[in-house]
């Protein structure tokens, strides 16, 4: 398990794992003793006002899952979801006029929650896609909380229309062993796991779906409340293994990974870029074999992926060099890892 330093992380509104809680509780499972195995503190009450390292957040999502039996937990919970519940973004979503506006919205204000998330809307208009990312080493696992986004979205977006809003795909980077008919019947369409993306894709035209709540006047002055509070707030940049760890992860199938076209990515030379690491006891190479060893050992564990696919996908010229890669990662080859 990746190890993320609480100091320096990206801090979020607690908001829907305190929601995660409540439904958990409901359904016959105290949450407290997994949110402290998250982090949470014990003996101190957690509010949606309240900031905490965003990856205690995801971890308790996945714990919840562990401990519940539920390998589709994020999906289920997401399904239930009210988007009033996250509080002044919600709302930003519930009074907008259109689907679209909602989306553009909650994406852009989605900063007041915090730094957790990086939302992207730029091809929303154009193809109906509403990407996302987290803020966090590429290796953390956020496979449940990337599901409850995927199914929040989607049923949000229906409640707030009044229709069965269907996407054209749903895309999500991690992979998913167990995939199961449950998710492609919720959404209408296919689920693609192992993707280069976290996306959701709606028809264009369904996003111009009026929303019957719409409040004009309100919602003019719930935008200058939150403008207000990111003038004062504004948010953080992810930390600079956090921003290379995404960047490799966009390219790894293609092998293009090179020290020097991560540092031009970056804006900086391969030089300042050796400097930055060095001055935080990292190196490029590091980062690098640590990501892959943690995709490895996660696509192995959690997915049916051939060992020729997973070293295609972490951008290996053939099964072999994975193999030996593997072995002095781990000391053990793919195979003893997947009886394992």
């Amino acid at each position: 398990m990746t190890r993320v330093r609480s100091s320096t992380a990206p801090r979020h509104s607690p908001a829907w794992a305190i929601q995660l809680a409540t439904y958990l509780r409901e359904h016959g499972t105290e949450p407290e003793p997994l949110m402290r195995a998250a982090g949470f503190p014990s003996g101190k009450q957690t509010t949606a006002d309240d900031r905490v390292p965003f990856h205690w957040i995801t971890a308790f999502f996945e714990i919840a899952a562990r401990e519940t039996n539920d390998d589709l937990l994020g999906f289920h919970f997401g399904q239930t979801a009210d988007v009033r519940d996250s509080g002044l973004v919600g709302f930003l979503g519930a009074y907008a006029e259109t689907l679209r506006d909602a989306i553009h919205n909650s994406a852009f204000y989605a900063r007041v929650f915090g730094d957790g998330v990086a939302f992207d809307t730029t091809r929303l208009d154009a193809e109906g896609r509403l990407g996302w990312d987290y803020n966090l080493p590429a290796s953390v696992d956020t496979r449940q909380y990337a599901e409850w986004y995927a199914a929040t979205s989607v049923s949000v977006c229906r409640t707030a229309a009044g229709s069965h809003i269907r996407p054209r795909r749903v895309c999500l980077r991690h992979p998913h062993r167990n995939a199961s008919d449950e998710m492609a019947r919720f959404f209408g369409c296919e689920v693609e796991f192992g993707a280069d993306e976290n996306a959701v894709y709606f028809e264009p035209g369904a996003l111009d779906r009026r929303i019957p709540a719409s409040d004009r006047k309100l919602l003019a002055y719930l935008r200058g409340v939150a403008q207000d509070i990111l003038d004062r707030h504004g948010g953080n940049v992810p930390d600079l293994p956090a921003q290379i760890e995404r960047l490799i992860m966009a390219r790894l199938s293609s092998g293009r990974v090179g020290q020097d076209e991560i540092a031009a990515e970056l804006g900086m030379s391969q030089r300042t870029l050796s400097r930055r690491l060095q001055e935080m006891d990292l190196t490029f190479r590091g980062l690098l074999d640590g990501l892959r060893e943690a995709l490895a050992t996660r696509y192995l564990s959690e997915s049916d992926l051939t060992q020729a696919q997973i070293a295609f996908m972490l951008g290996f010229a053939d099964q072999s060099s994975f193999i030996t890669a593997y072995r002095r990662w781990t000391g053990k080859t793919p195979g003893d890892a997947r009886r394992h």
